[in-house]
């Protein structure tokens, strides 16, 4: 990781949010993360972590390697995860605790059905 202003990280995130029309409280659930988390992303106090960065561009339809590289990573995604995986992390990350299980649930049975053909 090389040195970088989180500010420009974090400006980045806000103009793609409002321009969402989404709420720290809204984007913070889709990412998987609190909403104290997003705010001090968004004001440059906190360093992002590749998997942050990665789902916040997703969450917000924007191109991950440029996240990435405004977090100071190399661009690339975060331990060759696709985007098809982070957009599974990132839902996963959106549901409620009581709901985790459920959805894993439904994933082996799909892993089964579609091994079986």
């Amino acid at each position: 990781m090389r040195k970088i202003d989180p500010s420009v990280l974090g400006n980045w995130v806000k103009a793609h949010r409002k321009t969402k029309d989404m709420t720290q409280e809204e984007l913070a659930v889709v990412v998987g993360i609190t909403r104290y988390q997003l705010i001090r992303i968004e004001n440059g106090e906190s360093k992002t972590s590749r998997e942050t960065a990665s789902a916040l561009a997703h969450a917000l339809g924007q191109n991950e390697g440029e996240a990435l590289r405004l977090a100071g990573y190399d661009g690339e995604p975060a331990q060759g995860i696709s985007a098809d995986e982070a957009e599974l992390l990132s839902t996963y990350r959106s549901l409620p605790e009581t709901e985790r299980p459920k959805f894993l649930i439904i994933s082996k049975a799909t892993r089964q059905a579609l091994a079986a053909h």
